[in-house]
């Protein structure tokens, strides 16, 4: 979890990022900062909800887990309850076993609406990020001097950081699932098997609207390796020509690594031993592979769906 700092604490470290810069500079950045908010919604915006988001998904998941507790001690009671014999002890359990289980299944759907809210929230607070630091790599063109480069170069690296906070906390790539065999029995009437058929059909049109989103996906992580190449070439130009010593990220913050696959949520595990973040080429490889997989389980689906068909014209069974 990302833990920001206090404004005001920001603020001063920001501050004695640009000592030195004249305060028509100062005021140049600032004009075009709040310009550029007008446009979309602001940073300044969608940190707050972002943050709000994610604090409200953790209280629900924390309180899945007392809830997941109770439920389990009230099972052992009742356990105690049956063993010895006591009928209206084991009956309140009983009672208490049926109210937690109802509790923990709206639970359950709270904890799914509000990561659902979160996921929203990240990725319109990345979506800012990345027009900022777009706008940004198109100010340097317009530094003045080496002092107003400075100045972008210190906001720059501080908001492309934040950047890659919020996409390492994006949720991991998933896997293939495995594919549930659709087969053709001896008493399948031609209808039968063109119904199978269609089912074919339909889970080929699932995978080729997945397809769809791991296109888009992979055309935003390209996007997001260029930026962040183009962010690392200007700060090293910075930092070798200008004779600024640029910090890695906000004082007292690091960058918060991805979320892996077998992590559970917030809280669930502390002891939960961490893995190496997947840098974005990484990303990008798994998502190209996991693209040629859907694929080719796209053509072997139509394939025997067409099959499928050709048997039923001939009068079915395989």
């Amino acid at each position: 979890m990302i833990i920001l700092g206090h404004p005001g604490a920001r603020a001063r470290g920001l501050a004695a990022l640009v000592r030195g810069v004249s305060l028509g500079v100062c005021s140049v950045l600032l004009l075009s900062s709040l310009a550029s908010g007008q446009e979309d919604p602001s940073i300044q915006i969608l940190e707050p909800e972002y943050q709000q988001a994610q604090a409200e998904y953790e209280a629900a998941f924390r309180a899945l887990e007392a809830l997941e507790g109770r439920l389990t001690q009230a099972l052992e009671d009742v356990d105690e309850a049956r063993a010895a014999g006591d009928e209206a002890r084991t009956d309140q359990g009983y009672d208490l076993v049926l109210q937690l289980s109802g509790d923990l299944r709206l639970q359950r759907q709270r904890v799914d609406e509000k990561a659902e809210e979160l996921r929203d929230a990240r990725t319109s607070l990345l979506q800012a990020l990345r027009r900022r630091v777009d706008e940004l790599l198109a100010d340097v063109d317009s530094a003045r001097d080496d002092s107003e480069r400075s100045a972008l170069a210190a906001i720059l690296q501080d908001v492309n950081n934040r950047r890659l906070e919020i996409l390492a906390e994006e949720d991991p790539e998933t896997v293939l699932e495995p594919m549930r065999d659709i087969t053709i029995s001896p008493t399948d009437l031609p209808i039968d098997i063109r119904r199978k058929a269609a089912t074919l059909d339909y889970r080929a049109e699932q995978h080729e609207a997945r397809l769809e989103g791991i296109d888009q996906r992979l055309e935003e992580l390209g996007q997001d390796l260029r930026r962040s190449r183009f962010v690392s070439d200007f700060l090293s130009g910075v930092e070798r020509y200008g004779d600024t010593q640029l910090p890695v990220g906000r004082p007292g913050s690091q960058i918060t690594p991805p979320t892996d696959p077998e992590q559970r949520p917030p809280g669930a595990d502390s002891l939960a031993v961490e893995t190496r973040p997947m840098t974005l080429e990484e990303r990008i490889q798994r998502l190209e592979e996991l693209r040629t997989e859907l694929e080719e389980r796209i053509q072997l689906i139509r394939a025997k769906a067409e099959r499928f068909r050709a048997l039923a014209g001939g009068g079915g069974g395989e």
